[in-house]
Parts: C-alpha cells; sequence; structure tokens
C-alpha cells in the first residue's frame, strides 16, 4: 500500500513489517487499547465494538477512558444499562487485584510482555523503571543490547500514563525480588520453593491467582514443558499435549487436590 489503510498517513519499514509512522492513527490507537484490557483483564466489555465507538466518540486514551461518566458514554451512542456496566468494569479492574507485571504489560510497551515485565520487577519496583537507562536493563540476564534501549526509552515516554492510571489505586499483587543470581531475596520456605511447575486445565480459581501463588511460595512458574519442570499441576479438561510431553519427561502430574494436599505438607 501507499499509505496506513486507516489513516493514509506514510509508511515505514521496520525489519519485515511495514508500519505506520502515525502516532495518532485511529487503528494503532484503537488497538493499543484492545490491548490494554485485553492483557490487563479485569475490565470485562472493552472489546472491539465498545472501543470503536469510545474513540470515535472523541475518547482516544487509557487515562480519558477511566475519567468517562455515564452522560459522555451514553453520549457517544451507549444505552443507560450498557454504559452503568462499561463503568462498573472500570470499577472493578481497580479492585481486582492484578499483578504488577500483567499491569505493565498492558501498556503495549515492544519488547515488553508479561514476561519481561515480570523479568523486569524482579530487580527494579515499578514505581521506579519510568527512569531506568538502557544500562540497567541490559544488565538483567534476558534482555539484550538491541531491545534494553526501546525499551528505557518507551517506559520514559508512557511514565505519564503509567503512573496516571496507577495513581488510581489499582490492587497490584508485587512481583518479588530476586538477587544477581536469580535467587529469592527473600526466601520463602515451602514444600514447592525453588522448583518449577507449570498450571493446565480448569482450576478452583483462575490460572493468574494459581500462578502468583506459587511464586509467592517460592516456585518458578513456568508456560510450557521442558526437562527443567518438576511439577505439572492439572485441572479440568487438561491439555492432553502437555500431559503426554511431561509424562513421557518424567515430570510429576498432580491434580489440583493433590496439589493443595502438597503445599498444606502432605505428601501425595
Amino acid at each position: 500500500p501507499d499509505g496506513c489503510p486507516s489513516c493514509g498517513e506514510e509508511l515505514s519499514w521496520r525489519g519485515d513489517f511495514l508500519m505506520c509512522t502515525n502516532s495518532e492513527c485511529p487503528a494503532q490507537t484503537q488497538t493499543g487499547l484492545l490491548y490494554f484490557f485485553k492483557t490487563l483483564g479485569t475490565a470485562r466489555g472493552f472489546g472491539p465494538s465498545a472501543i470503536e465507538k469510545i474513540t470515535l466518540g472523541g475518547y482516544s486514551t487509557i487515562e480519558q477512558i477511566y475519567a468517562l461518566t455515564q452522560a459522555q458514554l451514553e453520549a457517544v451512542g451507549f444505552s443507560k444499562k450498557q454504559s452503568e456496566n462499561l463503568l462498573d468494569a472500570l470499577a472493578n479492574s481497580k479492585i481486582e487485584p492484578v499483578e504488577d507485571a500483567r499491569f505493565l504489560s498492558a501498556f503495549g510497551i515492544p519488547h515488553l510482555g508479561i514476561g519481561e515485565s515480570r523479568r523486569l520487577l524482579q530487580h527494579h519496583s515499578l514505581d521506579s523503571v519510568g527512569q531506568l537507562t538502557a544500562e540497567q536493563i541490559d544488565s538483567i540476564s534476558g534482555f539484550g543490547e538491541k531491545t534494553s534501549g526501546p525499551i528505557a526509552e518507551q517506559l520514559q515516554a508512557r511514565w505519564s500514563t503509567i503512573s496516571h492510571i496507577k495513581a488510581l489505586g489499582f490492587q497490584l499483587n508485587i512481583t518479588p525480588k530476586v538477587n544477581a543470581d536469580g535467587s529469592s531475596e527473600n526466601a520463602v520456605e515451602s514444600p514447592i520453593s525453588g522448583k518449577t511447575i507449570l498450571f493446565t486445565g480448569e482450576m478452583s480459581v483462575t490460572r493468574e491467582e494459581m500462578q502468583a501463588e506459587a511464586r509467592a511460595l517460592g516456585a518458578v512458574v513456568r508456560s510450557s514443558v521442558s526437562g527443567r519442570l518438576k511439577i505439572l499441576v492439572i485441572g479440568d479438561a487438561p491439555s492432553q499435549s502437555k500431559l503426554t510431553k511431561a509424562t513421557n519427561l518424567g515430570v510429576q502430574v498432580l491434580r489440583e487436590a493433590e496439589y493443595r494436599a502438597l503445599l498444606d505438607g502432605e505428601a501425595p
């Protein structure tokens, strides 16, 4: 294409991708907002149609959305009930606990997904990441010279938005800090401390809650099966491929009830 299909502005190659150079492009704005709410996961109702209606109504930033009133939502085309539901969802997102790494990742900074955000927050508090230098980020295992500079630049550029939204009172679960060698600063004594764990299937609580609890107990939570995995915890309808691979590797497989018994000090 000769120009962006959304805004018509100039396009530029970034590696293998042809990118719009307009930071205020409507498509980029909507995609960024959708990514924020999907990643945060605690404000239901902010799907593509809702975001499109809100942005077309003139509200294009996260700050503006969290400041919306019922009258403003109704003015852009939502019914009274829809407006109430959206405001309830925004309020809920501030009181439902969420991992600070997920919160940071929701702002859509390139090269800073949930895993990378968690790794960053293992060494620096969320309140300090807006002042980090490329060198400080590069010194953390898992980050490289090519991505550390852009991450630092974007953290500084987006810090006003991140700090503004955080100040609204979000209930954030803090990522435990680690030492330079990767060991926990505050070692936790538990039956799963230091063990690598993976959760699959439907549990009695959300997977995010299971993962946060395991990390708080000193475990290392993974998203895929590997030779380093020690425990696979399965709920209803678990991934059969993960279960098969874990079994073939000799990984200990526990149902949720057995896992709970292990945490209580009862050998499964």
